[in-house]
């Protein structure tokens, strides 16, 4: 068997425009799919679905009627924390971003590091970043892997999305680790566009 990637656009693919991937991956397993679904990714407006194994003509049909009649609109366990729980991914044709939904901080990404020694020193990481009206948004990165604080940023309301640097960077691990986006708001919607890593 070889895992097997089916890839639809966030967009255009699903009717409401807005993706859980909790949720779509709870749909796929519950649907008449013979095959086992592997994981779930996204990319900017990319949905990649992954298979242990190639799906047939008719599971690939399934497949895109469960992708389009798919709603992630409202779907939240802020408490639970888990991607795809604590925000939701809205694909707006002028600016995709993700809806951080919780007032508390939680995990909204993880992402490999391959280390200092490899990419040299990180000089900033910095983020775009809008919120609701009267609202506050805040990121902070963490080393996952060795229990460490490495930089935290806030924005204060605008609808026009902004670079906000992250801060003064600490604890850089020297070898790869996984490092872990957090995000929450205070009194209204947060959104992350883009985040992005300067390096040496």
């Amino acid at each position: 068997m070889a895992a097997t990637k089916y890839t639809y656009s966030i967009a255009g693919d699903i009717v409401s425009g807005v993706l859980a991937s909790d949720l779509l991956a709870s749909e796929i397993d519950a649907s008449p799919i013979v095959v086992a679904l592997k994981h779930i990714d996204t990319c900017g407006d990319a949905l990649d679905v992954w298979f242990v194994d190639n799906l047939s003509p008719t599971d690939q049909a399934l497949l895109g009627d469960v992708v389009a009649a798919h709603d992630g609109t409202g779907y939240a366990t802020p408490d639970e924390g888990r991607r795809g729980e604590s925000f939701v991914f809205v694909a707006d044709a002028s600016r995709p971003y993700l809806r951080i939904k919780s007032t508390r901080w939680k995990v909204i990404a993880r992402v490999r590091y391959r280390g200092a020694e490899e990419t040299g020193d990180l000089l900033a990481i910095k983020a775009v970043m809008s919120a609701a009206s009267g609202a506050e948004v805040w990121l902070r990165v963490y080393d996952a892997t060795h229990d460490e604080f490495v930089c935290e940023g806030s924005y204060t309301s605008s609808d026009d999305a902004a670079i906000v640097d992250l801060g003064t960077i600490q604890n850089v691990p020297a070898k790869e680790a996984v490092l872990e986006i957090h995000g929450k708001h205070s009194g209204g919607e947060g959104r992350l566009h883009f985040l992005g890593i300067d390096y040496e």
